[in-house]
């Protein structure tokens, strides 16, 4: 008897170590973070269990109750269900992914996808694509969540394209706003990675499911560099699919180039060429050779995308310049907007 007990304490001592262990790796996720196996995320209401990622049957009622952590193993597309078609894999179920706090209306950064799930319907392939990144702390409610410079570009580009078979789709990245960059550099840059992550993952299921879909970045500030490493990041084989870039103050822009349109802010119907004297505020790096349309759009002297000795500044205040907050309301002389006439290059450079 002694002896069973001894066996009992030491099993109950090895459980409740491993328990305890389990609990301390457990990670509580509060914002948009890239997947990991230790993340949990809250439930926003009580949730039922499915074996499949459908609405019905119900394979567990309450499998998930609100305000409960659970970690999620995998991600998959499956039935619409409450505005999503997002599942998540959470123990031995599915849920809708629109019932856990994830901080993103899309799939979770790096967050592998299950491979027992049932196939999503075959997708509906527009003949031109058109992905959008909104600048920082710009809202992604309303301008197909690209923000006012992006949207009404991609509104643009779609008018030039015949206003059909066109795909607008904004990118729900992060693009916290400027004074995180002044509180919290590491996090500003953790939204640049985020929105790259899923840049790339969007433009690699487009080509995948829709090979004969051009396709067309536009983005603006934060959202203009996160579509310019994108850019970088792609093999070469990608650009017969990705068409064009147009960066609004791209962080990274190289500055004078064979692709980069200036504008002088202050002088709207200048008619003699304007250059710039540097480079963005990040950086100066070059598109790929291989994209074949290339927009570089900046103000001349905006520390954004222009940076020289002359503009100087500390960086947080190169957001905050006024004529860089101007690119949504500006207009050049020859056109109604500038955010209209880049559209306008971008769908004709579509159609080539």
């Amino acid at each position: 008897m002694p002896r069973f007990r001894r066996a009992l304490v030491l099993t109950a001592t090895v459980l409740l170590s491993l328990l305890s262990a389990s609990r301390a790796e457990a990670k509580r996720i509060h914002s948009l973070v890239p997947w990991a196996p230790t993340n949990t995320y809250v439930a926003k209401a009580d949730i039922d269990g499915r074996s499949k990622p459908q609405l019905e049957p119900r394979a567990f009622i309450n499998a998930v109750r609100k305000g409960q952590w659970v970690r999620i193993t995998c991600q998959v597309q499956g039935q619409v269900a409450y505005g999503s078609s997002l599942w998540d894999k959470v123990g031995a179920y599915y849920v809708p992914d629109q019932l856990l706090k994830t901080y993103t209306d899309g799939g979770l950064p790096g967050a592998p996808t299950c491979g027992a799930a049932t196939p999503p319907p075959a997708p509906r392939c527009q003949r031109y694509t058109i992905f959008g990144l909104r600048g920082s702390g710009e809202s992604s409610k309303g301008n197909h969540g690209m923000g006012a410079t992006v949207g009404p570009a991609a509104d643009a580009a779609k008018v030039k394209l015949g206003g059909k078979s066109v795909l607008l789709k904004g990118i729900p990245y992060p693009a916290v706003s400027v004074e995180t960059l002044i509180q919290d550099p590491q996090k500003f840059r953790l939204s640049m990675q985020v929105g790259e992550i899923l840049l790339r993952k969007a433009i690699m299921r487009r080509i995948k499911d829709c090979p004969g879909s051009k396709i067309a970045v536009i983005g603006y500030s934060q959202g203009a560099g996160v579509a310019s490493e994108t850019m970088r990041s792609l093999r070469t084989s990608a650009f017969r699919h990705v068409r064009v870039a147009a960066l609004f103050a791209d962080t990274y822009s190289a500055g004078q180039t064979k692709y980069s349109y200036n504008f002088d802010y202050f002088n709207p119907n200048r008619s003699t060429p304007v250059r710039r004297k540097g480079h963005g505020v990040f950086g100066a790096k070059r598109l790929p050779a291989a994209l074949p349309y290339k927009l570089d759009v900046c103000f001349a002297d905006d520390v954004v995308c222009d940076m020289s000795k002359s503009t100087g500044g500390a960086v947080a205040q190169a957001f905050l310049a006024g004529m860089h907050s101007h690119y949504k309301d500006w207009a050049p002389g020859f056109f109604s907007s500038l955010p209209g006439f880049v559209g306008l290059l971008v769908g004709g450079s579509l159609q080539r």
